[in-house]
């Protein structure tokens, strides 16, 4: 597909805090949108390509994370 897709990752190696998932806030996805939009309109691809944001979850140990894929996150 031709979809620009802004991946988000985020790693936790205990959930005592959350998980990796709900982590990403709806502060922290605004940040992520703002970003996104500012790379849109700096190459001139705003209005020309649909894109999406999506979030790469990783949960445990780096040599064997959990890993959760979340497509259209927010």
């Amino acid at each position: 597909q031709n979809v620009l897709v802004f991946i988000e990752v985020r790693y936790r190696k205990q959930i005592h805090f959350g998980s990796a998932a709900a982590s990403v806030t709806l502060v922290k996805q605004q940040k992520i949108k703002k970003t996104a939009l500012l790379y849109l309109k700096q190459h001139q691809i705003y209005e020309k390509k649909p894109f999406r944001f999506d979030v790469l979850c990783l949960q445990g140990t780096l040599k064997e994370p959990v890993i959760n894929w979340i497509k259209n996150a927010f």
